[in-house]
């Protein structure tokens, strides 16, 4: 009972975020039951959340040899091959896990992530069978909807799909805020003028090496941040929660344990430096060889104004697209607890408005972000890179043409970044004009 008690004690770090803290308790739970399958699959929890994959599938294998009947577990072993990039051995582990049991609602997801369902597809009428016959509202019901939804969307019966995206989004209960998120942002506004970063700047930390790729999900920036990544000089760290991870210690080290953007109103000036010193020193430890270190955490658009205090020299790439796609995109994706304005067509324009318009205060404020256009981007990728490189003062052409560089790529993008680069995504909203006006109404101006 106690090692069972470490490893939902570890579990729940992990979905805090508290990352060094649920490894000690996933520690003590190995060391307590050394052949406990559920601490080794719990340590491969933390070492995925850690971006640390290849210490993670080694995790997940060892816990599925333990239990070798476990079909969560070898969901696990395959979800870590997907990553990978080995989308062969993936299918493989994922179909042993529905062999087990055939009602297992993970290894769908998965499986329909590394799909490309086409019409008539066996895997359509799969996940139609066992969606039917799941209580509606669970977990799995919810991860069937969306799994539908994907391979619906990719056989064209766009009317299909969105029904079933719809079902996986109104299943779940909206918990998004529109006045918490409006004084949010109006804080970040007040709190982050141009001569209060002015003033931090020159106590932050030097070092040219951080880069941060900021903006909406499903805008790019997995595509962006793997050709960068190609270039061995480059080290792509996925997305790592560090800079808002640094605000939640901030915040309970405050006297009046003030939150994220106020503390930062009542911070000495070189405390932001301070903490940049402590996020270098995690990341060259892991790659000491690269000359820039890539962060692909998103929300870190609301943070950009500490980033910049706490690396005057560092480079940010907001990636963008546009608005319409990004939105409905977010809506069909199981983005979870961080994304709720996602749920609801009219609470992604709401919140895509208020993130138009933070990135519009940055750019005023701050003179090291640069915009990568994602239908730019992928109109030339080689030269998007090689601009993206030359903000970055990394020099173009190290890596043989069509080499690819072999590396872990955690995000809904994991299959299809390792796809040749295409076009169709472009304007992909007109397929579902008629199902999303909520969203147009939402984005006004922006529904472009």
């Amino acid at each position: 009972m106690q090692v069972e008690a470490l490893i939902n004690q570890a579990i729940a770090l992990v979905s805090d975020f508290e990352i060094a803290k649920a490894r000690v308790i996933a520690a003590e739970a190995l060391a307590l039951a050394p052949d406990s399958a559920g601490a080794h699959n719990t340590m491969g929890l933390v070492e995925t959340a850690d971006q640390q994959h290849a210490e993670a599938a080694r995790w997940y294998a060892r816990a599925a040899a333990l239990e070798p009947d476990n079909s969560a577990y070898i969901v696990n072993v395959g979800y870590s091959h997907v990553l990978a990039g080995d989308f062969e051995r993936a299918r493989a582990e994922l179909e042993r896990a529905l062999e087990i049991d055939p009602d297992n609602a993970s290894a769908y997801q998965n499986l329909a992530w590394i799909t490309k369902a086409v019409k008539g597809d066996p895997l359509i009428d799969r996940l139609r069978a066992l969606a039917d016959r799941t209580p509606e509202g669970s977990e799995a019901d919810i991860k069937l909807h969306y799994a539908l939804g994907k391979c619906l969307d990719d056989a064209g019966d766009y009317d299909a799909a969105f029904a079933a995206y719809k079902r996986a989004n109104d299943r779940q209960p909206a918990r998004y805020d529109r006045a918490e998120h409006e004084s949010f942002f109006a804080a970040v506004d007040r709190v982050w003028t141009k001569e209060r970063i002015d003033r931090l700047r020159p106590h932050g930390n030097p070092s040219e090496k951080p880069v941060f790729i900021i903006g909406m999900p499903r805008s790019g920036s997995t595509l962006v941040e793997d050709k960068l990544s190609q270039d061995p000089r480059i080290a792509g760290l996925g997305e790592t929660p560090d800079i808002i991870r640094m605000s939640g210690v901030m915040t309970r080290a405050h006297p009046r344990n003030l939150h994220y953007p106020e503390w930062c109103a009542q911070t000495p000036d070189h405390a932001l430096g301070g903490l940049g010193r402590l996020y270098l020193e995690k990341y060259e430890s892991r790659h000491p060889a690269a000359a820039r270190l890539v962060n692909k955490s998103l929300l870190n658009f609301a943070y950009a104004g500490m980033i910049a205090s706490m690396f005057p020299n560092s480079l940010i790439i907001e990636t963008r697209r546009n608005p319409v796609d990004t939105c409905l995109s977010c809506y069909f994706k199981d983005l979870k607890a961080a994304h709720q304005y996602s749920l609801r067509l009219d609470t992604l324009g709401h919140l895509y408005r208020l993130y138009d318009a933070n990135m519009r205060m940055w750019r005023e404020r701050l003179d090291n972000i640069v915009t990568a256009q994602y239908e730019t981007f992928i109109s030339d990728v080689d030269a998007g890179t090689a601009a993206l490189k030359s903000a970055m003062g990394i020099s173009e052409a190290v890596r043989p043409a069509g080499e690819r560089r072999k590396r872990h790529v955690q995000t809904f993008s994991a299959w299809q970044v390792r796809q040749p680069v295409y076009t169709h995504a472009v304007a992909r909203w007109k397929n579902y004009e008629k199902h999303i006006g909520p969203l147009i109404d939402a984005l006004g101006d922006l529904a472009v």
